[in-house]
């Protein structure tokens, strides 16, 4: 097998997290349009999120006549006595630029996007396949070296073990990890 240098490993890496993320937005944004132009979006959510990022651009307090009629509030009960949510406040600026619902679609969107990145890194260091230590890394820094974990997780040679020993396995004193 012919070794990659590292530093096209993690080239590759991030361009595949930024292919990814724009993949994410573009879908999101696709599904999110579409049930906006199609009229599926549920208006009472999108509706009382509006009023608030609305009004927060208005630089007043985040009002919202559609939760007030529908939970009995008394008129002008203001949102942040029900929920404080800091990240619509954040949004404000973005009405400044398109004063429109469709704002809300679009910042979900690269907010869901935003976490492509972190889920990926995640999922590779959760899932890496196990096996032996690179040959430049000693046993003695493995993940597991210095621990007290079970058998079933560390490898012979201090690596992470993908499925847990079991209990015949961990006796066999040819498979011990055990100092002898």
């Amino acid at each position: 097998m012919a070794t990659v240098p590292g530093g096209v490993v993690a080239s590759l890496s991030r361009r595949h997290d930024v292919l990814l993320t724009l993949l994410c937005f573009v879908v999101c944004c696709g599904i999110g349009f579409q049930s906006w132009t199609a009229m599926r979006l549920t208006g009472f959510d999108l509706g009382i999120f509006d009023q608030a990022v609305r009004a927060y651009a208005h630089f007043e307090l985040p009002r919202s006549p559609i939760k007030n009629v529908h939970h009995e509030f008394p008129p002008g009960f203001s949102l942040l006595g029900d929920h404080f949510t800091p990240a619509l406040a954040l949004l404000a600026p973005l009405y400044w630029l398109w004063d429109d619902p469709r704002v809300l679609v679009l910042a979900q969107a690269a907010l869901f996007a935003a976490g492509v990145p972190v889920v990926r890194r995640i999922a590779r260091h959760c899932f890496a396949p196990a096996g032996p230590p690179p040959p430049h890394r000693s046993p003695s820094r493995s993940p597991c070296a210095g621990r007290r974990t079970s058998p079933g997780w560390c490898t012979p040679w201090g690596g992470r073990s993908s499925t847990p020993r079991t209990t015949a396995s961990m006796r066999s004193p040819s498979r011990s990890l055990s100092p002898s």
